[in-house]
């Protein structure tokens, strides 16, 4: 399947279930790694962090962690 952006993508593993979204505030420098971490030994979903410590914008990690 061909996605227009990176939103319209994230958007589609949201649909699908594939998708965590976290919105309170996390460091960037070890809690976001360390979720990350955490999260791809147990079920290997993407993450969406919301808020996250310096940036203006969310962050998203994990994209393709499963087929």
């Amino acid at each position: 399947m061909a996605y227009r952006d990176l939103g319209s993508f994230v958007e589609s593993l949201k649909r699908e279930g594939e998708l965590i979204e976290i919105e309170e505030e996390i460091s960037p420098r070890f809690e976001a790694s360390a979720i990350l971490k955490k999260l791809g030994q147990a079920q290997n979903p993407a993450v969406l962090f919301r808020n996250v410590a310096g940036y203006g914008m969310p962050v998203v990690g994990n994209l393709f962690g499963s087929r």
